[in-house]
């Protein structure tokens, strides 16, 4: 029995460490663990199921599972379950029964079924916890309650906004959106985003890129231990973006005035050098981005269109002048005067003032 009591026999310390540690942020306000055990499942694909005071779930953590939406597979909430069963040749497939189905969380170890199981009954029992179905009834919970759906908020809009980039290449982590976030302007997101796990990254803009080496392995072989280098590029500097590759990798080189491709880029030439002094390996140049071949050809088709926008970004654009509708001629000075004396003829304009509206109007046609 592991030192909290919520893990089964078959987890060991360190696991339900890590798990505990990983799956508590997921939680719901008032929701508390009370068994983790370990479950195989391939569809869908399982770690294991987790117990709490609110419901039954089977997760799945590590790389890319940062919250519940993506590490929690399966879910029965304690209010539907119906009956909990055993299924198999092993009698060891936990199946949870609901009013509209069923749910399957996998095979668990000969050990640590009956303790799974007593958790799923004490749940069943019970209910949900007041702790969770009534988690606003202060103020204090009430202003935790607005923080946590805020945050929540925030992170769905945060997705969403991630969502709209295309990545080639091992998953953005979220150290590596962090530094994204900082170059980008007002609810921008880079179209493109290629990646190489452990020696940066290059991110597109519709008018920019940037390579980021950051992290612990990027920053140390950048020669900036702690720390990493992050360079912008605008379309308009770029002359050129080429890959030179080897049999399995390469390196990719943006060309600006700046850098002209005279760097050695060759990965061996500097292994005697510290990281600061190797200034032609392409792990330390700022243009330059170690990528695989594999990464590199399925990248290839973005890389035409990063291009192309290039290319775009470089055309003249010619803006033409607003036309000025030509002046409509004004009215003829005979065809005045001749106006003027029908009025004149009509009694309308007596004889002075037929004098003075004549000279007025000879007077304007001279100017």
């Amino acid at each position: 029995m592991s030192s909290s009591g919520v893990a089964a026999p078959g987890v060991s310390d360190r696991l339900e460490h890590k798990w505990i540690e990983r799956l508590t942020p997921m939680l719901r306000l008032g929701e508390e663990i009370w068994a983790l055990a370990k479950a195989n499942s391939i569809r869908p694909t399982l770690e294991g199921v987790m117990v709490t005071n609110a419901r039954v779930v089977g997760f799945v953590t590590g790389f890319g599972y940062d919250d519940d939406e993506k590490a929690f597979k399966v879910i029965v909430g304690g209010d539907d379950i119906v009956d909990v069963q055993l299924h198999g040749r092993q009698q060891r497939e936990l199946h949870v029964t609901t009013p509209t189905g069923g749910s399957k969380f996998g095979t668990l170890g000969k050990g640590d079924i009956e303790f799974v199981l007593a958790a799923i009954r004490r749940l069943q029992e019970s209910g949900v916890a007041d702790a969770v179905t009534n988690r606003v009834r202060t103020p204090a919970q009430k202003q935790e309650n607005d923080e946590y759906m805020k945050r929540r908020e925030l992170d769905n809009v945060e997705r969403q906004r991630r969502g709209r980039t295309t990545v080639v290449g091992p998953a953005i982590a979220d150290k590596e959106w962090a530094v994204i976030d900082r170059y980008c302007r007002s609810d921008e997101a880079p179209w493109f985003v290629l990646t190489t796990g452990s020696t940066g990254f290059l991110a597109a803009f519709e008018d920019r890129l940037l390579i980021a080496k950051t992290g612990a392995m990027a920053g140390f072989m950048a020669g900036a231990t702690g720390g990493g280098r992050t360079t912008t590029f605008p379309f308009s500097d770029i002359t050129n973006i080429e890959y030179n590759g080897g049999w399995t990798a390469g390196v990719l080189e943006v060309l600006t005035p700046s850098y002209q491709g005279s760097g050695n880029h060759d990965y061996w030439r500097s292994s005697n050098k510290g990281r600061n002094a190797a200034s032609d390996d392409p792990r330390t140049l700022s243009n330059c981005l170690p990528l695989s071949k594999a990464v590199y050809t399925e990248a290839l088709p973005k890389l035409n269109e990063l291009e192309q926008k290039i290319i775009e970004s470089k055309q003249p654009r010619i803006v033409m002048p607003t036309m000025q509708p030509p002046a409509q001629p004004g009215p003829n000075l005979a065809d005045e005067i001749r106006e003027l004396a029908e009025l004149h003829a009509q009694g309308i304009l007596s004889d002075s003032e037929f004098a003075a509206a004549k000279q007025t109007a000879i007077s304007q046609h001279r100017r």
